[in-house]
């Protein structure tokens, strides 16, 4: 898997203020969202995959970033969000110590964006290849982007998650 960031500059809404955070500021915020939510919501569904079941598992969050664990039926494997030298935050899935997974978050508005690494520019007229929900109950992740997630993903090639209690 690849380092490589997307060729753009992330964007780190802030809804406070209605401007823009800093790069170290929007990570840790990212870092603290994904942290509530493996603790807050840890019981998930892949719907995409015949609402596979998903447990994720919190083990540490801090302005360096946040790791969770995963869990859905026998494969299990650990998530990372780290700030990257470029500004955005690197999501990094690993399953027995190997790297299956490599997206760039950002947070545009509301929702959290993700590109797979080294996209030369940002989407205008469409959807990111990912997305999480601004309340973080539902992930889309295009198997376009990131073809390893094809045998998850619906006949038009998306693999959606959501909380189990929506």
């Amino acid at each position: 898997m690849t380092d490589q960031p997307p060729g753009f500059a992330p964007e780190y809404f802030n809804s406070l203020s209605g401007g823009q955070e800093t790069p170290t500021n929007g990570a840790y915020g990212l870092a603290l969202d994904f942290d509530s939510t493996a603790r807050c919501d840890p019981d998930w569904i892949i719907e995409s995959a015949a609402d596979r079941p998903l447990r994720l598992t919190q083990i540490d969050c801090s302005r360096d970033g946040a790791r969770v664990a995963f869990q859905s039926l026998d494969v299990s494997g650990v998530i990372t969000l780290t700030p990257h030298a470029s500004g955005w935050v690197k999501v990094a899935a690993e399953i027995d110590g190997r790297p299956v997974f490599t997206a760039f978050a950002e947070q545009v508005w509301e929702e959290y964006e993700l590109y797979p690494a080294g996209r030369p520019q940002r989407v205008v007229e469409e959807d990111a290849p990912g997305r999480i929900g601004k309340r973080r109950s539902w992930i889309s992740l295009s198997a376009a982007a990131w073809p390893q997630l094809a045998p998850l993903a619906t006949e038009g090639g998306w693999v959606l998650a959501r909380r189990a209690e929506d």
